[in-house]
C-alpha cells in the first residue's frame, strides 16, 4: 500500500497561501493556538474522506456553501472574483497525486485507482480532544451512550470485510432512505456487521488498557462496549443499549426509527461501575477512549504506509499519564504506524522529541506559528546534530560547539538508562561523568569497542567544555570541530530502544547431555534495552534479573539474582547444556505472558 509522502495545502482553513509539508516520517509537530497545526489534521481528514463523500468533498471549497465551506476567511474574495482555487494535494510514495478542489477529488495519473485511498482509510485513524470529548459527555444522570462517538469518529473508517462501503455510510444510506420498510434485511446486516466489531474491540480494549494506561497499583479493569438486541440478557440494571430498527413504538402506532445506542460496561476487580462519568476522573474516562480507539484499529498484517493522526488528544492527562499512552505508541504502535501528532503544549513537545529520538530515527520535528500577516510559519526543528552542521557550513565555530556539546550530552541521555545518568546522590551527572558512564554500559552490554566514546571524551577536553564557557585560552578550528562533529554523526546513528519492560517475565528450558531438564523462570528487575550499532551483531543491555530454577519438574522457591544481560545469562547456561536448542537467545528466551521468543519483538 502506498503511503503519504507530502501535503500541499493552499486556501484552506488557516492557510491563505500554499504551503507543503513532508510526511514520509512519523511527524511531532508544535504549534499555539490558531497557528494552523488542526488545520493540517483536517485537510488529511478532509481528502482521505472525501473518497466515500458523494460530492467527492467538493463542498468544502465552494463558497457558495457558505455554512459548510472551508475556505481561508482571507482567500474568499480572491475566490469570488479572481478564480482563485482552493485545494488540498498528497503525494503518494508511488508519486500518485490526489487533489481535492471545488471540482471534487482528481487524481494525477488520472488513471489512479482511488482504492489506495480507501486502503488508507481503513487501515490509518484519526484522533483528536472532540473525540474524548464526545466519550466523556454523559451527564452523571445519564446512562453512556458512545454511539454519537462511534457515528463520528469510529465507523467512518471502518469498513466491514467484504464491503467496500464504511459502515457510517451504510447507516446513513439506511435512515435517509425514504422507503425504510424495504430495506429490513439491510438493517440486520448493519446491525450485524457493527455487532461483529463491538467484539473485536471488546477483545482488545481491557488488554491495551491493564497493559499500558492503568496505574501500578490498580487493578484489573474489563471494559466492553455493548450493542445488545432486545432479547439480550444484560445483568446491568441501567441496560438501555439497543440496535438498530424501524419500528413501532406500540400496536397500531405508525412505524418510525430507534436509533441505535451503545453502552459502556466496565467491571473492576468484582465491581461493577453502572456510572463510569461519575466513578472515574478525568484521566481514567481519557485512558478507557484511548484503549477503546485503539482497540478499533483494524486487525491484520500492517499496511505500508498507515498511520495515525492525533491532535491534542492528551491535552486532560498529566504528564505521567500522558507519558503511559508515549510509550504505548512508540513501543507498540510506531513500529506498525505512521505517527502525526500535534500539540499546543511547548513543555510537551521538547519532551516527546526527546522520548521519540530515544525510541526511533524515523521522526521529524516542526514547529508552527502564526504570524502578524495571518500567514501560518513553519521551522523545521533541527536536531542539534543539524544544527551544529548548519554553523559549521557557515563558519561558525563556537556556536557550532556549543550545539555540539548539547548533542554530546543528549546522546547520552538517550543511551543511558535512566538510573545510569545520576549519582550516587541522585545528582545528574556532567558531560564528563555521563561519558564515562555511556563508556561503561556499552563495555558490560558487550560492546568491545569503545573508541567512539574514547574520541567523544577527548573532545569534551578541548572542544566541547571550551565551547560553553567564556575561555578565549583554546581556540576552536575548522578541523577539530569537524572531527569532533563525525564522532557525534557516528554515535547519533546507534539505536537504541525497549526490548522488555521492568516486571516483565521470561523463561528459558535447556537440557543436559544426562538428561537433566532445568526451567529458569526470570523476573526482570530493570528495562531491557536492545542496543544496534550498523554493520555489527545487537547487543542488549545489563540489567538485574530475579530467577528461579525447576529441575526435571521440581520447582525451586529460592530466589537467585543475577547482574547480567540476558545474552550472557543464556550463553553461560547454553554452554552447560546439550546445545540442541537454537543458540540464539533471542529465539530461546521465552515471554511468560504469550509464549513467543523475544526475538519477535524486533
Amino acid at each position: 500500500m502506498a503511503g503519504i509522502k507530502e501535503i500541499e495545502i493552499e486556501g484552506f482553513k488557516a492557510f491563505p497561501n500554499k504551503f507543503s509539508l513532508e510526511l514520509d516520517k512519523n511527524l511531532l509537530m508544535y504549534g499555539e493556538n490558531g497557528s494552523g497545526k488542526s488545520s493540517i489534521y483536517y485537510a488529511l481528514h478532509a481528502l482521505l474522506q472525501s473518497v466515500y463523500k458523494s460530492d467527492h468533498g467538493a463542498k468544502y471549497f465552494r463558497h457558495e456553501d457558505s455554512e459548510e465551506n472551508l475556505i481561508n476567511i482571507y482567500k474568499l474574495d480572491d475566490v469570488k472574483n479572481n478564480g482563485f482555487k482552493p485545494h488540498i494535494k498528497i503525494t503518494l510514495d508511488n508519486e500518485h497525486q490526489w487533489e481535492l478542489s471545488r471540482d471534487g477529488l482528481s487524481s494525477t495519473p488520472d488513471t489512479a485507482d482511488d482504492s489506495e485511498l480507501r486502503l488508507l482509510n481503513k487501515t490509518s485513524a484519526f484522533i483528536n480532544y472532540s473525540y474524548i470529548s464526545r466519550f466523556r459527555s454523559a451527564r452523571n444522570s445519564e446512562t453512556i451512550n458512545l454511539w454519537n462517538v462511534f457515528i463520528k469518529d469510529i465507523l467512518p473508517f471502518y469498513v466491514p470485510t467484504g464491503t467496500d462501503m464504511t459502515l457510517a455510510d451504510a447507516y446513513y444510506n439506511l435512515v435517509e432512505n425514504p422507503y425504510p420498510y424495504r430495506v429490513r434485511r439491510d438493517i440486520d446486516g448493519f446491525n450485524d456487521n457493527l455487532s461483529k466489531f463491538i467484539n473485536e474491540i471488546n477483545r482488545n480494549a481491557s488488554d491495551i488498557y491493564n497493559k499500558y494506561f492503568k496505574d501500578e497499583d490498580e487493578v484489573d479493569a474489563l471494559i466492553q462496549v455493548k450493542y445488545a438486541r432486545d432479547d439480550d440478557e444484560i445483568e446491568n440494571p441501567h441496560h438501555e443499549e439497543f440496535q438498530l430498527s424501524y419500528r413501532q413504538q406500540k400496536a397500531k402506532s405508525t412505524y418510525v426509527w430507534r436509533y441505535p445506542k451503545i453502552g459502556l460496561h466496565i467491571v473492576v476487580g468484582d465491581k461493577a461501575i453502572l456510572k463510569p462519568q461519575s466513578f472515574f476522573n478525568e484521566a481514567r474516562l481519557t485512558a478507557i477512549a484511548l484503549a477503546i480507539r485503539f482497540a478499533c484499529l483494524q486487525s491484520g498484517k500492517p499496511q505500508e504506509g498507515q498511520f495515525l493522526a492525533l491532535d491534542d488528544m492528551l491535552i486532560s492527562l498529566d504528564m505521567s499519564n500522558r507519558m503511559k499512552v508515549i510509550r504505548y505508541l512508540l513501543d507498540d504502535m510506531a513500529d506498525k504506524y505512521k505517527i502525526y501528532l500535534f500539540t499546543h503544549d511547548k513543555l510537551f513537545f521538547e519532551y516527546l522529541k526527546h522520548k521519540s529520538k530515544k525510541s526511533s530515527s524515523r521522526w521529524s520535528y516542526g514547529e508552527l506559528y502564526m504570524q502578524d500577516s495571518k500567514e501560518p510559519y513553519i521551522r523545521i526543528s533541527r536536531t542539534y546534530i543539524e544544527e551544529a552542521d548548519h554553523y559549521i557550513k557557515q563558519h561558525k565555530y563556537e556556536i557550532a560547539g556549543n550545539f555540539l556539546r548539547k548533542e554530546a550530552e543528549s546522546f547520552c541521555k538517550r543511551f543511558l538508562p535512566l538510573k545510569w545518568q545520576y549519582t550516587k546522590e541522585y545528582c545528574l551527572l556532567d558531560l564528563n561523568g555521563l561519558i564515562n558512564n555511556s563508556k561503561k554500559f556499552a563495555e558490560e552490554s558487550g560492546i568491545s569497542d569503545t573508541t567512539l566514546f574514547d574520541e567523544l571524551d577527548n573532545h569534551r577536553k578541548f572542544i566541547l567544555n571550551p565551547a560553553s564557557h567564556d575561555s578565549y585560552d583554546i581556540g576552536k578550528y575548522e578541523y577539530e570541530i569537524k572531527q569532533c562533529y563525525n564522532t557525534l554523526l557516528s554515535l547519533s546513528q546507534i539505536s537504541i530502544r525497549r526490548l522488555l519492560s521492568k516486571g516483565q517475565k521470561v523463561k528459558i528450558e535447556l537440557s543436559t547431555v544426562e538428561p537433566v531438564t532445568f526451567k529458569f523462570n526470570i523476573t526482570l528487575c530493570e528495562d531491557v534495552y536492545l542496543i544496534q550499532i550498523a554493520g555489527k551483531p545487537s547487543y542488549v543491555s545489563k540489567g538485574m534479573i530475579n530467577f528461579t530454577v525447576d529441575k526435571n519438574g521440581t520447582s525451586s522457591s529460592e530466589i537467585k539474582t543475577d547482574n547480567t544481560t540476558l545474552k550472557k545469562f543464556y550463553d553461560k547456561n547454553y554452554e552447560k547444556s546439550d546445545k540442541k536448542k537454537d543458540k540464539d537467545f533471542l529465539v530461546s528466551i521465552v515471554r511468560i505472558d504469550d509464549g513467543r521468543p523475544i526475538g519477535d519483538l524486533l
